[in-house]
């Protein structure tokens, strides 16, 4: 079930595995559960933060600015905000509400 501000609705995901068939509904669940956690994760850091856009491409800037974009991103969900653009609109000239974050 997927719920949308105040509407609830169902979807049916269909996904292809090279797992056992003997393998556990709970332990299939888990596994597609945690991929698409890090395929969200890996889609905010690309889209909302342009990471793949980045000029940054010398000596250890990209994997410095990744860390940022990830502790960042883990800031926000700490503190369940998790429309991401929004939030960093939010924290954009507002340090008090940037810092309460913290």
């Amino acid at each position: 079930m997927v719920k949308h501000t105040d509407k609830v609705t169902e979807e049916i995901a269909y996904f292809i595995s090279s797992l056992s068939p003997k393998t556990g509904a709970r332990i299939f669940n888990e596994g597609v559960r945690s991929h698409w956690n890090i395929e969200s994760f890996h889609y905010i850091k690309d889209v909302v933060f342009g990471e793949d856009r980045s000029k940054v491409k010398t000596k250890n800037a990209p994997g410095n600015y990744s860390i940022i974009r990830n502790l960042v991103i883990n800031i926000f969900r700490k503190n369940n905000l998790h429309s991401m653009q929004e939030t960093i609109e939010r924290c954009a000239n507002n340090v008090p509400f940037m810092m309460s974050l913290f």
